[in-house]
């Protein structure tokens, strides 16, 4: 089975960076394609933990996201929070800009003072245009440098067919994206710690204290998914219906995105399609056999003849397999022969990896466990010397 882009294995390296791009060389031959049909124009499932397309359907299309433009505005939100530049209690003034969105709001006054959480809520549940420019100018300093932030994230995460030019996805010439970027964002919005609690949650009030208003979400497959996770809707006349939800069933998450619906019903039954589709044919492993061991590496020219090597600590790498089959796994241990003085404490030395028919899903650096210093004349005439004068 290929994986969708192979960088993704950096998330299982050690010493990797964290999940940043699938999408950079373009979707690959996924594991199921014409397996099912959506009514939608776009779809796209998706394993995350693996970066696998179990199945997509015109995934690059370039098409208007609507509301689903909001996944990144929450992610640079939360990411802003995780860096220690925001709280959840900053209070945000709204200004004349975010009184005047149309669309879906809470209809923010101009002046109106908010906590980001609220915001954030707002944005999740009730999917408050008003309330993500509100964030938008709050972090970016204006709406503009919101989206400058917003694509640069983009491109950091391989979003190739996107381009945002606002944060709540409201029509503008030149927004768009395509299910497999907002696979992408989803992906990296579910990964951060902090998201559970917004796209995850069904009604929220907010100016409890003087005119408390409760909203309730537009995903309703929050309630009607068995494992949903959460996620975001998305509808305007130019876009359609859309929606990229998450769910999480034994230990599997995965990522369903559609684009272009006709109804909200017709959205809600082809994600659900979408979802059983993957649970129901696919699964998501841990490798058994993870035990590592070395022996020290013989070394040429040292003051010492050999190095231990350094396995690292990692947990058991993941593989995803087709439900009915028996995969080949291999655990693979590969050391240099020998080495040459001198050697560095921490240089690779040698790699362990785990393969799945053939194919490398998780691979990691074994590394020397001490320095070792050239030899030289001087200790070499030391030592004959000490032992000349011990006779």
């Amino acid at each position: 089975m290929r994986r969708w882009i192979a960088a993704l294995l950096g998330a299982w390296m050690l010493m990797s960076t964290p999940l940043t791009a699938w999408a950079d060389q373009g979707v690959v031959e996924t594991a199921a394609t014409g397996s099912l049909t959506i009514q939608g124009e776009s779809g796209i499932l998706v394993e995350p933990e693996t970066g696998t397309v179990l199945w997509e359907q015109n995934a690059q299309e370039e098409l208007a996201p609507a509301s689903v433009t909001k996944i990144m505005t929450m992610l640079l939100t939360l990411e802003t929070i995780g860096r220690g530049e925001l709280s959840p209690d900053t209070v945000v003034t709204a200004s004349q800009n975010a009184k005047e969105m149309g669309g879906s709001q809470i209809n923010l006054d101009t002046g109106e003072q908010m906590t980001v959480h609220d915001l954030l809520m707002s944005v999740a549940v009730a999917s408050a245009n008003d309330a993500a420019l509100a964030l938008a100018e709050e972090i970016g300093g204006s709406e503009s440098g919101f989206v400058t932030m917003m694509n640069r994230r983009a491109e950091e995460l391989g979003m190739t067919h996107t381009q945002f030019q606002n944060p709540h996805g409201l029509p503008e010439e030149g927004h768009y994206t395509c299910a497999e970027d907002i696979a992408l964002m989803t992906a990296a919005l579910i990964e951060n710690s902090l998201a559970a609690e917004y796209i995850g949650c069904e009604t929220y009030t907010i100016r409890s204290d003087t005119n408390p208003y409760q909203m309730r979400t537009t995903n309703k497959m929050l309630s009607s998914y068995d494992g949903c996770l959460g996620g975001k809707t998305g509808y305007t006349e130019e876009a359609g219906y859309c929606m990229s939800v998450a769910a999480e069933r034994d230990g599997m998450t995965l990522i369903a995105v559609t684009m272009r619906e006709e109804t909200s019903k017709q959205r809600q039954e082809d994600l659900k399609q979408m979802l059983d589709f993957g649970f129901g044919h696919y699964t998501l492993q841990p490798f058994e056999d993870v035990l590592v061991e070395a022996a020290p590496i013989a070394v040429e020219g040292g003051m010492v003849n050999e190095v231990s090597v350094v396995i690292p600590s990692f947990e058991a790498p993941s593989y995803l397999a087709e439900k009915g089959t028996t995969p080949s796994l291999q655990k693979m241990v590969t050391l240099e022969p020998s080495l040459q003085a001198p050697i560095s404490k921490g240089q690779t030395v040698g790699n362990v990896s785990f393969t799945v028919d053939g194919e490398t899903v998780a691979s990691y650096d074994l590394t020397a466990g001490e320095a070792v210093d050239a030899r030289t004349l001087f200790p070499v005439f030391a030592k004959i010397w000490h032992k000349l004068i011990s006779l």
